[in-house]
């Protein structure tokens, strides 16, 4: 039986030759011909309505046959290899006896609600496509925004583009300063944009028409969700670490270079860190001497020095990253990152604040890049290590006369300390099996 089959359309509009308003597309071939790399027909949403942007319809003259499947699939996964994330993970299949005549689709309206109610029925997946619409969305009401800004009078005339591009080179300039638009004009923009798309992605609430939904996806919230530690280093790396560096350059904010093996030799380490390697690693990381380690170099420039391309050498900071364990508690200088899957192998980050050296571009062009820490990661990183160096000492005195107590118990107010409640308040927080932020460290 002639099937149709549904899969997530690419990112890049352009290859099906579609535009952003072509919410569902459509391809059919003679049962003679075989998928090719290119989708011979494509029309607009039959309905007209508002539906998912980035997923499509695809009807090709398929046997039920699991190897005509098959074939669908590997076409799709070679089509798509430009745009790994579009490649589908499932394709499931509608009869195309019951909606497609010759070329022609029988009734538009019945196939997307057939369509609708495949996706529907996983509401897992329609939570998800749910959250891709929303956040489509607030893209659109970004630019939406930004046009509204042009006056009334001139957005139907020629002088619109011109009043965009005026916009386009404020918002630009002030984000990365005049110099630098030239060098990127996209990530400039992007850097004045991003903020306003952020506050209104984060801003999002589950709308009254998409509750039961949202119920039916986590039907348990709150569950513990006994997360092994190989989903949890899998979890953190995709919200935390861009494993493509394909466009990252070794001077760009958050970066992970390789550590040069000459510079790890016993002269210049001594030389440019007091220290030979193993004792770095034994007395200011806590970390085992012996232990298999990579030696990384991880870029914390400030923020508004990295979007201002302020002249001059950037700064990074000595760190290992490795699969072992620490051996005690680290000093308050040391920062870990959490879990991470890396190479097929579950390590962290391990920094102390006071190891750091500036390099220009071109002492570092030649570094192997491994990695680039995300925003968040690499802010938390920023901002630990500008808190160590600003954090302040004073020398203070405690009476003989005053029993020495911890500091929990020290911060407690007195009409806190009740007899009923003593017990519950001072029970520390149960925390999760996962609990990803930085444990408290001590000197």
């Amino acid at each position: 039986m002639p099937e149709a089959a549904l899969y997530r359309r690419p990112a890049r509009w352009s290859e099906t030759g579609a535009s952003p308003s072509s919410l569902y597309g459509f391809a059919s071939q003679s049962p003679k011909q075989r998928p090719n790399s290119t989708l011979q027909h494509h029309r607009g949403h039959p309905t007209g309505q508002h539906c998912p942007q980035q997923w499509s319809v695809l009807a090709d003259c398929l046997d039920a046959f699991p190897p005509q499947v098959e074939g669908l699939a590997q076409f799709l996964c070679e089509r798509l290899q430009d745009t790994p994330h579009a490649i589908p993970t499932q394709i499931k299949t509608l009869s195309k006896i019951d909606h497609i005549r010759g070329t022609e689709v029988i009734d538009p309206a019945k196939l997307v609600q057939a369509v609708q109610k495949m996706v529907v029925s996983e509401p897992q997946i329609a939570a998800l496509i749910n959250w891709e619409n929303r956040v489509s969305d607030a893209a659109a009401d970004t630019i939406a925004q930004l046009v509204n800004l042009v006056p009334s009078d001139k957005r139907d005339t020629p002088a619109l583009v011109v009043e965009i591009g005026r916009l386009l080179n404020a918002l630009a300039t002030e984000a990365v300063g005049a110099s630098n638009v030239g060098k990127d004009r996209f990530a400039a923009v992007n850097e004045a944009l991003l903020p306003i798309l952020y506050d209104r992605v984060s801003r999002l609430r589950m709308a009254a028409p998409d509750e039961r939904l949202w119920k039916q996806a986590i039907a348990t919230p709150g569950k513990k969700a006994d997360l092994s530690d190989e989903e949890a280093a899998h979890l953190n790396t995709m919200l935390h670490v861009d494993l493509d560096v394909s466009a990252v350059k070794p001077t760009d904010r958050g970066v992970v270079l390789e550590c040069p093996a000459a510079t790890l030799e016993d002269a210049p380490f001594r030389e440019a860190f007091g220290m030979d390697t193993t004792s770095f690693l034994r007395d200011q990381l806590s970390l085992d001497p012996t232990a298999n380690v990579r030696w990384i170099l991880v870029q914390i420039e400030g923020i508004c020095d990295y979007a201002q391309a302020q002249a001059g050498p950037a700064l990074y900071v000595l760190g290992v990253e490795t699969s072992a364990k620490q051996m005690k508690v680290s000093p308050q200088a040391v920062w870990q990152s959490p879990i991470l899957a890396i190479e097929n192998e579950q390590r962290q980050i391990f920094v102390n604040y006071r190891f750091c050296r500036t390099f220009t571009d071109a002492l570092v062009k030649a570094n192997n890049k491994h990695y680039r820490l995300r925003e968040a990661l690499t802010n938390d990183l920023v901002s630990r290590f500008h808190s160590y160096g600003a954090r302040p000492g004073i020398i203070a005195f405690r009476q003989a006369s005053l029993p020495k107590l911890s500091s929990a118990v020290a911060a407690t107010p007195p009409e806190s300390q009740d007899p009923g409640g003593a017990e519950q308040k001072a029970k520390p927080a149960e925390n999760s099996a996962h609990d990803f932020t930085v444990p408290h460290q001590v000197d």
